[in-house]
């Protein structure tokens, strides 16, 4: 055999293996790979999902589309995307979607107003949530003062007073609070002006040295921002680990065959997110197409500094939060219910909330994990 009939037959072959293995690794996300042994619904159904638009939490639940789970679990997805938790909330009065992710403040209005029902922890909301201010800024220049918290900046003097732009009744409201109670401050102490992160990552852009605007998601990790600005406050270093959780409308989850759809959303989340963490520059293309497919402006290493920074709850985590019991007010609560509880007692005590919304909130029968229960059952039984 020639030596160039030789190169042409290992041209050939090379390009069949390469064939091959980009069909291996379309199929394996087209029809099952990290699905394998996912088993679709008796009834093929139709379920209308909620998330805020860019959001970490809302990314698994696009990208199980992309890699064929929702084709093989028998779901047609339909996107419901939006601003902030408080917003999706309102449209639950409408029934304009059955299950979604959102964080504390979406979890306690939910709840409160709406019969909301937790399912699970889709992800801690510790990182992301910070604030920042001009280097000229007299938070700036009075540095930190309270050693215990040393990316903390100011003091009660130039705090007080200051307009602050950030978004209302939501996690990044919370974490603005407890950072205030540690000058001796509340809100009330301060001037607040509505701004979702999106509108408020321009504002700040615009120029000008009075400004203290929070920044949330992919929008806190943009390579500028410690050129330009400085983080006076950071969530994780104030001690907020905040919870997203996973939702649902209580009267999708009332109908039977809704309620399995929803389990099977949940099942093909967990093991979407556990792909991401292990795959985290692939992940973060993907999390970058998506933002592209809805007007976010991001760069795919923001996305993967968002995801590395705020990792996913695992099914064996949101199952230990589930089923380990703590006494809070007297009341015996799993760990995951806990959670959630002693961030609308803070709201509570600052005045946001009446007292009696603890009552509701503390209720168990919106705190439903049998999901979580019957998916860990079902994986350990493996």
């Amino acid at each position: 055999m020639s030596k160039k009939i030789s190169l042409t037959i290992l041209v050939v072959l090379l390009i069949g293996v390469l064939t091959l293995n980009v069909f291996a690794v379309s199929t394996s996300k087209e029809k099952g790979g990290i699905y394998a042994g996912v088993e679709p619904l008796e009834t093929p159904t139709t379920l209308t999902f909620a998330s805020l638009g860019g959001s970490y939490f809302g990314f698994p639940t696009w990208l199980i589309e992309q890699f064929g789970g929702y084709k093989q679990g028998g779901i047609t997805p339909n996107y419901a995307l939006f601003s902030n938790g408080p917003v999706m909330v309102e449209s639950l009065a409408s029934d304009s979607w059955d299950c979604g992710s959102y964080g504390a403040g979406g979890a306690i209005t939910g709840v409160i107003g709406h019969d909301a029902l937790i399912l699970a922890a889709a992800a801690p909301d510790g990182d992301s949530i910070q604030f920042f201010a001009y280097p000229d800024d007299p938070i700036v220049k009075a540095g930190n003062n309270i050693p215990e918290f040393p990316t903390l900046y100011g003091t009660k003097e130039t705090w007080k007073g200051r307009d602050i732009y950030l978004p209302l009744g939501t996690p990044a409201h919370y974490v603005l609070q407890v950072a205030l109670s540690k000058f001796g401050l509340t809100d009330k102490d301060v001037k607040l002006t509505h701004m979702d992160p999106a509108t408020g990552n321009s504002y700040l852009r615009a120029g000008g040295e009075d400004k203290i605007v929070c920044l949330w998601a992919t929008l806190s990790y943009a390579d500028d921002l410690d050129e330009r600005f400085v983080r006076v406050i950071k969530s994780r270093d104030i001690g907020i680990l905040g919870m997203i959780t996973h939702t649902a409308n209580p009267r999708s989850y009332a109908n039977p065959v809704k309620r399995e759809a929803i389990k099977k959303w949940m099942e093909l989340y967990f093991l979407t997110a556990d792909w991401i963490l292990n795959n985290i520059d692939e992940a973060g293309e993907y999390y970058q197409k998506w933002n592209d497919s809805i007007g976010v402006k991001t760069t795919v290493e923001e996305c993967k500094a968002l995801i590395m920074n705020n990792m996913y709850y695992t099914l064996k985590e949101n199952y230990e939060m589930a089923t380990t019991y703590v006494e809070e007010d007297g009341k015996k609560m799993s760990d995951l219910q806990a959670t959630n509880y002693r961030t609308l007692k803070f709201f509570v005590s600052k005045g946001n909330y009446e007292p009696q919304s603890l009552e509701k909130f503390g209720d168990e029968k919106y705190f439903n994990f049998e999901i979580i229960k019957e998916l860990y059952d079902a994986k350990n039984k493996e």
